[in-house]
């Protein structure tokens, strides 16, 4: 039987202890910091460069379009089905893939996410929160923070892979040689998995570069990850984003 206690349970804390073993770091008592580290693969919770300048980019203001959240101040607007919230000041990676997968979270059996995969990824200003409501017990929150990542991997698998059920970006732009361009501003949607997908459709692998990120996530992986100024919180209340 589906119990979403023990689930959230199981993925906010042994997901994240998870996490910070594999990053080989001395653990303190309430703050962890350190210039950098390196992770073989992290899981938490349940590429050309070129290309043609001349042609016209297609840019979409997704405050428009039908479907995206445009009354909502607060990230994630659906918190119900659980996450993690990754927010990334800019983020650039090669080979892009974007594919829809339905799995658990922490808070539901079963949730369409998509499931996005990136190489040679460089991100800066990385932050990682998991907000907890312990039972008989405070609000709380598990922060990660780091000033420069850099995701790197072998030729057989994506550096990078996460499944995301919500996603906003300040602006995405995703490039191929010989296509239009594609630029997302101001976008906001509660299901990446059909939109970006549909988006991103006629770009085959491309680049992708980013400003102000948040994504809600279910899960991560990293084949090869250093974050410089690697901190991690435990403090009081939730955080908003």
């Amino acid at each position: 039987m589906y119990n979403p206690k023990n689930i959230h349970w199981k993925f906010a804390i042994f997901g994240l202890i998870k996490f910070f073993i594999i990053a080989s770091l001395p653990l303190g008592f309430n703050t962890l910091s350190s210039s950098s580290s390196v992770a073989q693969e992290v899981y938490t919770e349940s590429g050309v460069n070129n290309f043609n300048a001349s042609v016209t980019e297609n840019v979409y203001d997704m405050d428009s379009i039908i479907g995206f959240v445009n009354n909502s101040n607060s990230f994630p607007a659906e918190p119900q089905v659980g996450g993690f919230v990754i927010t990334v000041n800019k983020i650039s990676g090669e080979r892009l893939f974007v594919g829809k997968i339905c799995a658990e979270t922490s808070e539901s059996p079963t949730v369409p996410q998509a499931k996005i995969g990136l190489n040679d990824v460089t991100i800066q200003e990385l932050g990682i929160c998991k907000n907890l409501t312990p039972p008989n017990s405070n609000p709380s929150n598990i922060t990660i923070t780091g000033d420069m990542v850099s995701i790197t991997g072998g030729p057989f698998r994506k550096d990078l892979e996460l499944q995301v059920s919500e996603l906003y970006g300040k602006n995405l732009t995703a490039k191929a040689f010989g296509v239009l361009p594609v630029t997302l501003n101001d976008y906001w949607s509660t299901q990446p998995e059909d939109d970006l997908l549909l988006r991103l459709s006629g770009l085959t692998l491309p680049t992708l570069e980013g400003t102000d990120l948040k994504m809600n996530t279910h899960s991560l992986k990293a084949d090869r990850i250093t974050i410089q100024n690697f901190m991690l919180s435990v403090e009081p209340g939730h955080k908003s984003f």
